[in-house]
């Protein structure tokens, strides 16, 4: 995420890319989000040092102009890691009820609000656990390297996804993101509590689905009758320059799941619109590109 670029002069840059500092394409790969000018884009090409992205920049970025990484979080096709959850009391005398979670996988589901801060809910399930003893679990405080908590201001992008011009921002009052997984343990007899192995098969029976509240407009009504694929960048940023930080989803194919629901709220009228994220029309190359669903922080 410390290894951006900036744009170069020459060949000169466009709303839809540009070429990076001699030797730094590298550093970019398909499916990635980068922020320009505080702007997140999705990284679509990579040919040495020129990238491509989509959706367009309303203008074409200036020579200098720094294009920065994210941190681009993707559902991949296969885990090759689960989490270790350990619980721990500080009171004098309570080590003996220290206790340990192994081999834990499970499921998210994000929601957030408009000027609050965003929740994330986790639901997991362990292989292994370490009954209640002294597993001499740390109590020592340690600080929070995650940085301050960011308030949801809900920029939001949601367009047609065959749009490649630069879209318009869309009044997005609350989003609600589920991303299910369905976990089938393999299983061994010589494996430790006879798990071998843990393969998520949500994404095959369960997709990620997208809730989104946002004022009225029928465009959408015709979008459900002619089965538009849409597209959605939501995101928050706060602050400026250098020291500004940014968090979103990125969705590169979304559907309508029916139609939107009218809902009237302190006399204005709002739409209720659920979304199933499909794969992304970018069908081969890595999981970061195939993925239906990428989290960005930066």
């Amino acid at each position: 995420v410390a290894a951006g670029s900036t744009v170069a002069a020459s060949p000169s840059p466009a709303v839809g890319g540009c070429t990076v500092a001699s030797g730094h394409g590298s550093r970019f790969s398909v499916g990635q989000v980068v922020l320009i000018n505080g702007e997140p884009r999705v990284i679509t090409a990579v040919a040495t040092d020129a990238i491509t992205w989509s959706p367009d920049l309303s203008a074409a970025p200036a020579a200098g102009d720094v294009i920065a990484n994210t941190f681009t979080h993707f559902r991949a096709e296969a885990q090759t890691q689960s989490l270790t959850i350990e619980t721990a009391y500080y009171e004098t005398g309570g080590t003996e009820a220290q206790s340990r979670s192994r081999g834990v996988v499970g499921q998210c589901e994000w929601s957030a609000e408009m000027g609050k801060l965003a929740t994330l809910a986790f639901a997991g399930r362990s292989s292994a656990i370490d009954l209640p003893q002294d597993l001499s679990i740390s109590v020592t405080e340690a600080a929070d390297d995650m940085g301050a908590s960011i308030r949801w201001d809900g920029i939001a992008y949601l367009f047609a996804a065959a749009t490649t011009t630069a879209p318009s921002h869309v009044c997005v009052t609350s989003a609600k993101i589920a991303v299910p997984n369905t976990w089938e343990m393999i299983r061994c007899g010589s494996a430790e509590n006879t798990v071998a192995a843990a393969v998520a098969t949500g994404g095959r029976r369960d997709p990620v689905t997208v809730e989104m509240v946002l004022r009225f407009d029928a465009d959408f009504y015709t979008g459900f009758t002619a089965d538009t694929v849409y597209r959605a960048l939501l995101f928050t940023r706060q602050g400026s320059g250098s020291s500004q930080r940014v968090v979103g989803w990125h969705f590169p194919a979304l559907r309508m799941m029916g139609v939107p629901k009218q809902t009237e709220q302190n006399g204005l009228i709002y739409l209720t619109v659920m979304f199933v994220a499909l794969q992304s029309t970018i069908t081969s190359g890595s999981d970061k590109a195939r993925s239906p669903v990428s989290l960005f922080l930066g």
